[in-house]
């Protein structure tokens, strides 16, 4: 029977690298980044089977408004996979490990995101609910011109091939040096749709600091006459990358940067020799069609939640309506003064 049990960060770390199914999002470099970024507390566990490790779980420990909530991660978080990591045999025992330690250790909601798609009905019994989503996937493997002549579509070529003959350009910067910029584009980026930017310029200045020095981090920038129009990050571990996060001047889309953006990381990654590109969701439409156009495959993966407090349950429900989700964690938020 697999066995969960905390573990010091250092223990976590040693371990990890051995651990099948490990992510870029359970390394610590990525879980300081949460750390700095959102105030996260993580408690690190390992799996063990017959004594032998098979599994690890950063479990982030926070308060919303009124409750104690354990996540891995939490919408919000700019983090797509997180979770137990454990090899396919071990998966759902892992998972329902982690809602059995949620429920000892207090807290009222659990939510977790695996990369892969699981059968959810092992599971029904621990009170989970499992969510389907989708993300596109690209092979490496395959060569840039293989990629290029058999699954980018004629579109988003000749896309392509406006933004280089409109003399955009796309080069490799340090985002530690990049990472104002970067803010200040996506502040405006929002602006238009009178919101806030979702992440914080210290999430950019965190991924910076612990992810760069790692090598663990692509940023790329996309420039016209010299100015930055688009700008994109791109983190990657075990031969995986991942589409992080994109800023661009809307003034300048009819050049299409993004597209010279996306086809160059292909490009760079495979001359990289990375295996798969991780173009992270395709669950919004518009987005969708945009990554679609690159020939992408279809990947199936899930997101659990768990719900111990029946008020807990009854605003997770009702907070997957967007228009209630705002005022019921406001409200929430006041009662817990």
């Amino acid at each position: 029977m697999l066995e969960l049990a905390p573990c010091s960060a250092e223990q976590y770390a040693d371990e990890l690298a051995r651990v099948p199914g490990a992510t870029l999002f359970h390394t610590p470099p990525w879980l300081a980044v949460l750390a700095r970024s959102f105030g996260v507390r993580f408690r690190h566990y390992l799996a063990a089977c017959g004594g032998e490790i098979v599994g690890a779980l950063p479990l982030g420990l926070l308060r919303k408004g009124l409750f104690r909530v354990a996540a891995s991660p939490l919408p919000g978080w700019c983090t797509p996979y997180l979770g137990p990591a454990a090899g396919g045999a071990h998966l759902a025992e892992a998972l329902a490990a982690a809602v059995r330690e949620a429920r000892r250790i207090g807290v009222d909601h659990l939510e977790l995101t695996i990369p892969q798609l699981i059968d959810p009905a092992p599971l029904r019994r621990t009170g989970a609910v499992v969510e389907p989503r989708r993300t596109f996937l690209i092979p490496l493997t395959e060569s840039a011109e293989a990629i290029w002549k058999h699954r980018v579509g004629g579109k988003c070529r000749n896309m392509v091939r406006k933004a280089r003959k409109s003399g955009v350009t796309v080069r490799e910067v340090r985002l530690s040096e990049f990472v104002d910029r970067y803010f200040e584009m996506s502040v405006a980026v929002y602006r238009r749709q009178a919101v806030p930017p979702p992440l914080p310029r210290r999430f950019f200045r965190a991924a910076a600091e612990a992810l760069e020095p790692a090598g663990m981090l692509l940023t790329l920038v996309a420039e016209h006459e010299g100015r930055p129009i688009a700008a994109a990050l791109f983190p990657h571990w075990r031969g995986r990358i991942h589409y992080l996060d994109n800023v661009t001047d809307s003034a300048f889309y009819k050049l299409a940067p993004n597209n010279l953006i996306q086809w160059e990381l292909i490009e760079r990654a495979a001359a990289m020799g990375l295996a798969v590109y991780d173009m992270v969701g395709a669950n919004v439409p518009s987005i969708a069609a945009f990554k679609a156009s690159f020939g992408p495959d279809v990947h199936e993966y899930c997101r659990l939640y768990c719900g111990f407090h029946p008020l807990a349950r009854l605003l997770r429900g009702l907070g997957e309506r967007p228009w209630l989700r705002k005022p019921l964690w406001r409200l929430a938020a006041k009662l817990n003064r």
